[in-house]
């Protein structure tokens, strides 16, 4: 007997923000690769099964604005549970994996969170300014990539929250917060010309934006 297993996950639409379920047969996809795009008409994602039981997924990010080679294990989607799988860039939260059933329930309870972001998001009026932000973020991973956005109590264990008008840099081992304005043509020429980031453990200030902050994070 076959059973039809289904690749299904969830993800967000880089265009229009909404969060959309995308569910194949894993027995029809070896006839052949298969693009999907968001009812909206942007790209979300081209599915493909490799060897040795993973699948292949070309993704359009929607916090990169960029287009991501990732591959997961079958076994990802056959389980009874869901898993999170992350933008290689920036490790925040791209979509989830599992059984379909289970998505669209959790779909339709709006306990999905990616990003931060739960439930479907117009990026247009999340974003204070959509461009600057995604402008800012870009060279926030750059240097990220390049190990230039460190913490001076040594631990690299970082993570990015999204707002509305910034992205707060936190560091999960010191508790360090550097808030990085992102709404303003200022705030993305600050940002472009760093060379580096450091959270301070004391002063939670960047070495080089010029601008000291008092660490609370907002609300």
């Amino acid at each position: 007997m076959l059973i039809d297993a289904a690749a299904a996950l969830v993800m967000r639409c880089a265009r229009c923000g909404k969060l959309v379920l995308i569910s194949e047969s894993l027995f029809a996809l070896r006839r052949g690769g298969k693009g999907v795009n968001c009812p909206c008409g942007g790209s979300l994602v081209r599915l493909d099964l490799g060897k040795g039981g993973v699948l292949k997924l070309e993704i359009m990010c929607f916090i990169c604005e960029e287009w991501h080679s990732i591959t997961l294990p079958l076994a990802r989607f056959l389980r009874g549970e869901g898993e999170y799988f992350t933008c290689p860039e920036s490790s925040l939260e791209l979509g989830l994996t599992g059984p379909p059933g289970l998505l669209r329930e959790r779909l339709a309870a709006g306990n999905i969170e990616l990003m931060g972001l739960t439930g479907d998001l117009n990026l247009e009026e999340y974003f204070s300014n959509p461009d600057i932000m995604f402008q800012v973020l870009s060279r926030l991973y750059e240097l990220g990539r390049a190990g230039k956005v460190t913490c001076r109590c040594g631990h690299s264990m970082l993570e990015f929250n999204l707002y509305a008008d910034r992205v707060d840099i936190h560091c999960n081992y010191c508790g360090s917060l550097l808030p990085v304005p992102a709404s303003t043509r200022e705030d993305l020429a600050s940002v472009q010309g760093l060379e580096k980031l450091e959270l301070d453990t004391n002063l939670f200030m960047p070495t080089n934006l010029g601008k000291r902050t008092n660490g609370k994070k907002n609300p």
